[in-house]
């Protein structure tokens, strides 16, 4: 006897969708029990260990399937180890999500489902329950997930007070974002490129004007933040950024 009906197995940048497709399934299977990580550390043995055993104990796996989950080394890892010690595994498919990668060479010939087919949601729910010998709830009611998302937040995003902006000085930017799914940056009018909810990129100074944009994404919702990085011009400008910095060391 399983200890658990499902493991989720999932990236948190997805944690909104998964976190609602959870409720749908314990909403219309009765007495359902699914393992699902809310914390989100992903390291040490003893995680390892937890993961290894949660998987173990439950009937099957479904691994929420997104471009998220399919480039995070964790759900692959987790994945490989339900196939190899005979864990069924169900993939459900997020958003418009196409399979690729280490996923569809390994597991390309499985049936997925799509979480915004109706028909195909509903037959899930039903094969489940016929798995787990456990009676459907309101069946014909069963509805894909609604996922209702917040806008981020955005903690802060800045540069150093004292940063030199003169051609060619370098600083950090920083950051941190909560309540999102994804976090990108944009220089002027570049592509913007992906970045972790927390951290740093470094800036180094070489328009006379730049403006940099922290993106926050939580489904359809987001945030944005502009910086606006103005380069000191000429040699007064220089001595000013100069005395600046040595009257702020004095001072200290």
């Amino acid at each position: 006897m399983k200890e658990f009906d499902i493991f989720i197995s999932y990236s948190r940048k997805d944690f909104s969708e998964v976190e609602a497709l959870k409720q749908s399934i314990e909403q219309h299977i009765s007495n359902v029990k699914c393992w699902f990580d809310l914390d989100g550390i992903e390291s040490g043995e003893e995680f390892t260990d937890k993961i290894i055993s949660s998987i173990e104990k439950s009937q099957i796996l479904l691994f929420a399937v997104s471009e998220n989950s399919m480039a995070s080394p964790w759900t692959q890892k987790e994945v490989r180890y339900a196939s190899n010690v005979g864990i069924k595994i169900i993939p459900v498919l997020l958003k418009d999500t196409k399979l690729s990668g280490w996923f569809l060479f390994e597991f390309g010939n499985m049936d997925c489902i799509s979480i915004d087919n109706p028909l195909q949601f509903k037959k899930m729910l039903k094969n489940l329950s016929d798995i787990f010998g456990k009676s459907m709830i309101e069946d014909d009611s069963a509805e894909p997930p609604v996922v209702l998302t917040n806008p981020p937040s955005i903690k802060y995003f800045s540069y150093p007070a004292d940063a030199d902006m003169h051609e060619g000085s370098e600083f950090p930017l920083s950051w941190e974002v909560e309540n999102c799914t994804k976090v990108q940056l944009k220089f002027g009018r570049s592509t913007p490129i992906d970045v972790e909810y927390k951290g740093e990129h470094p800036f180094k100074v070489r328009l006379s004007r730049c403006t940099i944009i922290l993106i926050a994404y939580n489904g359809a919702a987001k945030t944005e933040k502009k910086l606006t990085i103005t380069k000191e011009k000429g040699i007064m400008g220089k001595i000013s950024s100069w005395m600046y910095k040595k009257t702020k060391k004095i001072l200290k």
